[in-house]
């Protein structure tokens, strides 16, 4: 597993709006770094607000050029 590690947390990874789940596998043949317009992390209330308990461990949310 590629996730990043927080202990018992992991985040979740969100591009263009769609979950993409906790292994950065998963994303990393999803998206080139080239097709990325802009990152965010979300962390606490806020990620739980966006994302429920999926968000608890923070939530990296990616926009790719292509949605822009």
């Amino acid at each position: 597993n590629r996730a990043i590690d927080l202990g018992d947390m992991t985040v979740l990874y969100v591009i263009d709006g769609k979950d993409y789940g906790y292994d950065y596998g998963n994303i990393s043949s999803a998206v080139t770094p080239k097709d990325v317009a802009s990152m965010r992390v979300l962390n606490g209330s806020e990620a739980v607000m966006k994302w429920g308990d999926r968000g608890t461990g923070g939530v990296l949310v990616i926009t790719t050029l292509k949605k822009n």
